[in-house]
């Protein structure tokens, strides 16, 4: 059987994903976006991690993935976030939100690799989000039924209490640096050779590596980035229509309030990850919660970034 020929507009996208100059475009804009001035980059020293702290960071995108996707499965089907972990860690979710989960941890993944030590070397080509294999999906979904897993684990506290409860919990766990070590070693330990051990076997590693402020602007805004690709090819899953025209529609206002809900939870999630390689003390701050128990001014800041790289993407796309 031959294949479906690939929408134009989705290689348009790839090539948005691959391409630097756009990345600095996009850095800028929403930097002057955010800041009501012209971004200043360029004067920032740059300063050193440990690498140790950069490898939790990669692995940890996977939890921001778990949490954004769950909040957004409650969206829709108002179960409890145990009643969700249960159904993910036994494989009942429905092949529709099993396939949103990965589009969560694609983006995620994706936002983590501009920050990590290898980010001087560049990224690897990426793939627009619709193109990718059945074995990229599969692999993105078992990185989610893991850190479900681990989630799940310690909430049987609150296993029969309210959502309410059940989502204080889940803050707490977003919040404790204890457990996102423990998540990303059990992580890291899943996604390394079996060969050599891995380098959070290693808690006194003190290598470092250099980090550049101003990559950490392009990482940022390419995080948003990733997030929209990625949410609006999910969308464009759901209703049967083309990640652009998600995008487009974004831009100017119009999807429905339950789609542009799902856009801002995946900014949500790129945004969690990004905060990490920054420090991990940053998990303390107040509003690095769950996605669901995000405010309603908080909801309409994440909407304000969708529409802003909306705009930026239609714009290189002329």
């Amino acid at each position: 059987m031959p294949k479906r020929p690939v929408d134009p507009g989705v290689l348009q996208l790839q090539s948005l994903l691959n391409n630097p100059g756009f990345a600095t475009v996009l850095t800028q804009r929403l930097l002057t976006t955010t800041n009501g001035v012209p971004a200043q980059v360029g004067n920032n020293a740059p300063h050193t991690r440990l690498a140790r702290d950069v490898k939790i960071a990669e692995h940890l995108s996977a939890l921001y993935a778990l949490d954004a996707g769950l909040s957004a499965i409650m969206d829709r089907t108002h179960a409890s976030p145990v009643e969700i972990l249960s159904a993910i860690q036994q494989g009942g979710v429905s092949g529709e939100d099993t396939l949103l989960l990965a589009r969560f941890a694609r983006a995620t993944w994706l936002a983590a690799q501009p920050f990590g030590a290898s980010a001087s070397a560049g990224i690897s080509p990426i793939k627009a989000t619709t193109l990718l294999g059945e074995a990229d999906i599969s692999q993105d979904s078992a990185r989610v039924k893991l850190v479900a897993s681990l989630v799940l684990a310690q909430m049987k506290d609150v296993q029969t209490g309210s959502i309410h409860a059940q989502l204080e919990k889940l803050r707490a766990l977003l919040q404790d640096p204890a457990f996102a070590r423990d998540a990303a070693q059990q992580l890291d330990a899943a996604t390394s050779s079996a060969a050599g051990g891995t380098m959070l076997e290693a808690p006194d590693d003190t290598r470092t590596v250099d980090v550049d402020v101003n990559h950490e602007f392009t990482a940022t805004a390419l995080g948003s980035l990733y997030a929209l690709e990625a949410g609006a090819t999910a969308l464009a899953d759901r209703n049967r229509v083309t990640p652009l025209m998600v995008i487009e529609s974004a831009r100017n206002g119009l999807l429905a309030p339950q789609d542009a809900l799902l856009l801002t939870r995946f900014i949500n999630a790129t945004w969690k990850t990004g905060q990490v390689f920054q420090g991990l003390d940053r998990i303390h701050k107040s509003d690095f919660k769950p996605a669901a128990s995000l405010d309603d001014g908080e909801v309409a800041s994440d909407l304000a970034r969708v529409r802003a790289v909306a705009g930026i993407v239609m714009d290189a796309l002329k």
